[in-house]
């Protein structure tokens, strides 16, 4: 009787005849020299697609300057607690343009004034765009990241750029919410002075500078000062779009080491994934109810003019000059937490760089 041919699995597969021919020690070494081999080869494949940035120099090719990048984690080691300290530090020895490899992701920093120039006015159209493969980002925006800050720029970035540029930013809406700025900026003041005339504890400038602010974004935004948001009851979404902001501020924060590792990426080593699709879900859930909220008004009240960016949102979404660009109501929500996101902390963090500064100089003027 003829005996059944061996396939190539078989012989090669583990447990197989091939391996059940060598010792135990020679096939713990082999498979342990495969798998370093394997991650040597995707340290070279991801640094090969992203090299550095090369110029000429007397006709011999010669990097950007920076410190040596390390095998697969790069530039990783070296950023420490205070990364904006660190980079600052080694730009004194680098130079105001200098290279830096976060795993696989090439990054270029600029240290200077001039240097900054050339990145966001010389060629901004060039840097306008952000990497595609962050992954809180992708996952609480949405896989098509309709957001202003992470969309990469074309016809619907542009368009939303307009949007808030023109419509929302412009000088006329500036002056329509003028009464509301200088309003909350007086709550803040007194609200402040209230509690430093107590004198029983500190006062807590970052947490009282980012409700202030919170207030006249909301008011811009969706019309609502963030005291309502605060007062209603617990099962209302305006309870759950305070806590999501914060949620979305968190998560998009976190740091990833699939963003600069990629073929680690679908480990989740950090188990980050669970935790974000809750942050975009709760988003997703309250921002939609404004959304629809707003829109049976405006089915009741004819077609109002706007007074918010939600308005303005949702007069572009029905627009049918935009029916080619995919203005949706995810790109509304995206953009409204856009605001709220990144208005809050940029303006508390200058606000607050700018009071240090001042009690700096009074103390020195004084001494």
């Amino acid at each position: 009787m003829a005996m059944p041919q061996e396939s190539i699995w078989d012989v090669a597969a583990p447990g197989g005849r091939f391996w059940q021919w060598l010792p135990t020690p020679t096939t713990t070494s082999i498979l342990w020299a495969a798998l370093a081999l394997g991650l040597c080869w995707l340290w070279w494949k991801n640094n090969s697609q992203n090299d550095r940035p090369r110029r000429t120099q007397g006709g011999r090719k010669s990097f950007m300057p920076g410190p040596r990048p390390l095998p697969i984690i790069g530039n990783l080691h070296q950023l420490g607690e205070l990364p904006h300290r660190t980079l600052a530090e080694l730009s004194k020895t680098h130079g105001p343009l200098m290279f830096l490899r976060l795993g696989s992701v090439p990054f270029v920093v600029a240290s200077s004034s001039q240097a900054a120039k050339l990145v966001l006015q010389t060629h901004d159209k060039t840097f306008a765009g952000r990497p595609v493969h962050w992954t809180a980002p992708k996952i609480i925006m949405g896989p098509t990241m309709p957001s202003v800050l992470f969309h990469q720029p074309d016809a619907y970035w542009r368009l939303a750029r307009q949007i808030c540029v023109s419509d929302f930013f412009s000088n006329k809406r500036m002056h329509y919410f003028q009464g509301v700025r200088m309003r909350e900026v007086s709550n803040l003041l007194v609200s402040i002075l209230n509690v430093a005339l107590e004198g029983s504890k500190p006062i807590l400038l970052r947490e009282v500078l980012q409700a202030g602010i919170l207030n006249i974004i909301a008011i811009m935004s969706v019309g609502k000062p963030l005291q309502r948001f605060l007062t209603v009851g617990s099962g209302s979404c305006d309870v759950d779009i305070v806590r999501s902001i914060f949620e979305t501020k968190a998560s998009l924060g976190l740091f990833e080491i699939g963003d600069y590792i990629p073929w680690l990426a679908w480990l989740d080593l950090q188990g980050n994934r669970k935790r974000h699709r809750q942050v975009a879900k709760n988003a997703r859930t309250v921002l939609q109810r404004i959304v629809d909220t707003r829109r049976i008004q405006h089915g009741s009240q004819g077609n109002p003019s706007p007074q918010d960016l939600l308005d303005i949102l949702l007069k572009a979404a029905g627009d049918p000059n935009n029916k080619d660009i995919q203005f949706d109501d995810a790109a509304v929500r995206a953009i409204l937490l856009d605001m709220f996101v990144a208005g809050t902390d940029t303006a508390t963090m200058t606000i607050e760089w700018a009071l240090a500064e001042l009690l700096q100089t009074g103390i020195n003027f004084k001494n």
